[in-house]
């Protein structure tokens, strides 16, 4: 009966029918377009406000949607389509796709994201981030850039992302770059297949470039929109070459991974990597990478930001520095 009337509430006609509708739990109502839903709040931009406004999912009581969101549930389904809910009637919302209608409780629902099929925008991310670093060849400083740019479609998503600084000290050159570029395939109840391909330099370890193919499987624990914990393994084949010697070396290696990503109020945001690399074809060698970043927004697409990340080999195959670390304050743009 509750989801009969909710039905018959949202799809009645109104003056604006284009606009996506918000009733807060104070009574305000508010209409416009819902720019981004994710991280535990709503961005709503509107024709009587200069900028686009975050609101609490929290404090949302009614929401009626025109634009597309695709929505995981705690059980890892995944649904694209228009969005209704009011609490008033029923905890919980209901996603209207092109077949039909499907509910999902308040405590299930799990990721929320804009996802208009025809909007190239809405699947697209850009972050740059330019500043400062602190590295430990040579006690240097300087610049550093770094960029990620992502896509996300229903199923699958593809992350490209580049690192690199450069400096001069008393006639030295130390430098340091990642390239890298990843795939993801959903599958059912939070589980997903995992692609990549990375080239690693470093002067501090004497890399010339470790070029790393990986494949693997993993699984998301925790699914929500303030909070992402997921956990993934494979195999992984290593190829590098050092400064210090003209032979090049390979080697096959199991990997295990978690990512944490865990997004507070007012757009302060924590992201942890960890990946330990156990060789299977070099005894008692283990490389690990670990980058942890805090960021916080400042003024609509700006986010000023520090970071650390620490690269480490416990058997490199050449004499050379078993570790290299960056400290780094930087500020920096999203898309979105």
């Amino acid at each position: 009966m509750a989801g009969f009337l909710l039905v018959v509430i949202f799809s009645g006609s109104t003056a604006h029918a284009q606009k996506d509708t918000i009733i807060t739990k104070q009574g305000a109502l508010l209409i416009g377009s819902i720019s981004s839903f994710v991280h535990g709040r709503l961005t709503l931009s509107t024709d009587y406000t200069y900028d686009a406004f975050p609101i609490k999912w929290s404090e949302v009581a009614m929401v009626k949607t025109q634009k597309q969101f695709k929505v995981f549930d705690r059980k890892g389904n995944i649904l694209v389509g228009k969005i209704r809910m009011d609490t008033s009637i029923v905890p919980g919302i209901y996603i209207f796709t092109r077949d039909t209608a499907y509910f999902i409780p308040r405590k299930d629902i799990g990721q929320l994201s804009k996802y208009e099929t025809n909007t190239f925008r809405d699947r697209f991310n850009w972050n740059i981030d330019v500043g400062f670093v602190k590295v430990k060849a040579n006690n240097t400083r300087q610049l550093d850039l770094g960029t990620n740019i992502g896509y996300e479609a229903k199923r699958w998503e593809l992350n490209l992302n580049y690192y690199s600084f450069a400096s001069l000290v008393d006639t030295i050159m130390s430098s340091r770059g990642n390239l890298g570029l990843s795939i993801s395939y959903f599958l059912p109840r939070n589980w997903f297949l995992v692609g990549n391909s990375s080239i690693f330099r470093s002067s501090e370890q004497q890399i010339d470039y470790r070029v790393n193919n990986a494949i693997g499987f993993g699984k998301y624990a925790i699914r929500k929109n303030n909070q992402l914990l997921r956990l993934f393994m494979g195999i992984n084949n290593n190829q590098e070459k050092y400064t210090s010697s003209t032979e090049k070396f390979g080697s096959t290696e199991a990997f295990g991974s978690f990512r944490y990503e865990y997004y507070l109020p007012k757009g302060l945001n924590v992201v942890s990597d960890l990946v330990i690399f156990p060789s299977l074809t070099e005894t008692n060698r283990v490389r690990s990478y670990f980058n942890i970043e805090t960021r916080i927004k400042v003024i609509r697409h700006f986010h000023f930001g520090i970071g650390y990340t620490l690269n480490y080999d416990s058997k490199p195959p050449v004499n050379s520095s078993k570790s290299d670390y960056i400290l780094n304050v930087k500020l920096g743009w999203s898309l979105k």
